[in-house]
């Protein structure tokens, strides 16, 4: 009886193979973009929104912090590199502080507020500096949950009235 399903190539190459990820280097111009598809959660009750390509759950209003979002990268060119947040913060929330950890600097932000959980906005969060190329993990850590603001406005355009991110960008000149 045979295995069903299997795929088997076979293949002649003369010279080095190199096989990574090309989401974990930089393009072209310097730019390195880490997307949420590609971390590692650190809590189950983080999910991910495929329509969106974003964090759903990650700032609960009972949250006291420290879940966590963290991406393994490569740094080919060493130097300072701007961090940048691709997240929204839905109006009528509070609280959703987090801290990005890399090569033992530190960054605190607050989210920026955007139309809804869904409005995407860059945020500079800060600068980073790498002395030598390697390999680097870079981590997101909540500080606290996102909580309603007593009295505040909800948001009425039907999507998710949260904390949401999309993906951290490390771009060359910081």
């Amino acid at each position: 009886m045979g295995a069903q399903g299997l795929a088997v190539i076979a293949a002649d190459y003369e010279g080095e193979i190199q096989v990574s990820d090309p989401t974990l280097l930089a393009d072209k111009e310097g730019l390195i973009q880490l997307p949420v598809s590609k971390s590692t959660y650190s809590n189950m009750s983080i999910s991910y929104d495929q329509k969106f390509g974003c964090t759903h759950k990650i700032a609960m209003p009972w949250d006291k912090g420290g879940k966590s979002i963290s991406w393994k990268l490569r740094i080919t060119k060493p130097g300072s590199y701007r961090v940048i947040s691709d997240q929204a913060f839905a109006p009528g929330l509070e609280g959703a502080r987090y801290q990005i950890l890399i090569n033992d600097q530190k960054f605190e932000s607050l989210p920026i507020t955007s139309k809804n959980g869904r409005d995407f906005i860059e945020v500079e969060v800060g600068s980073v500096n790498f002395d030598a190329p390697g390999d680097y993990e870079l981590r997101m850590v909540m500080l606290d949950g996102a909580r309603l603001i007593e009295g505040a406005k909800r948001d009425k355009s039907g999507q998710h009235s949260e904390f949401s991110l999309r993906m951290i960008k490390l771009s060359p000149g910081g």
